[in-house]
């Protein structure tokens, strides 16, 4: 068994095993087209992004349906925006975040401190995960 790193944030714990980290792929070299200096910082990433993963993913847990965007995230966090959009990303990809609707259906965006506006995602819940229901097709399949 791999040896278990710790990481500590503002009221958040991950325990992860080494071997479940070694997570090589890089969700944004389509957005960066093989730059080097992206795929040198995604190498340097790689030891940590099954526990930002998993910091970011209890962060949205914690949120509830109210949801929040990456920024946010980053921002409560106390970790980099890239780092953060990354393993967003990540788990938009494949599923384990989805975008929050309004009663209408229509996503839910917010203003960013850039006064872009950004879309609000949240965790899915247990009875999601488990496949029982789906609330919603995916906006990245």
């Amino acid at each position: 068994m791999g040896a278990v790193r710790r990481i500590r944030a503002p009221g958040f714990l991950s325990d992860v095993r080494e071997e479940e980290r070694n997570d090589m792929t890089d969700i944004c070299a389509n957005k960066h087209g093989g730059n080097a200096e992206s795929e040198a910082a995604n190498k340097r990433v790689v030891p940590a992004k099954s526990d930002l993963r998993e910091l970011i993913r209890q962060w949205f847990v914690f949120r509830g349906s109210a949801g929040g965007t990456c920024e946010e995230a980053a921002r409560e966090l106390g970790i980099r925006y890239t780092n953060c959009s990354a393993r967003c990303s990540e788990m938009k990809a494949d599923r384990t975040l989805i975008a929050v609707v309004d009663e209408k259906g229509k996503p839910v965006r917010r203003k960013t401190t850039s006064g872009s506006s950004a879309g609000v995602f949240r965790a899915r819940t247990p009875a999601e995960r488990s496949g029982a229901f789906d609330a919603q097709p995916s906006l990245f399949a």
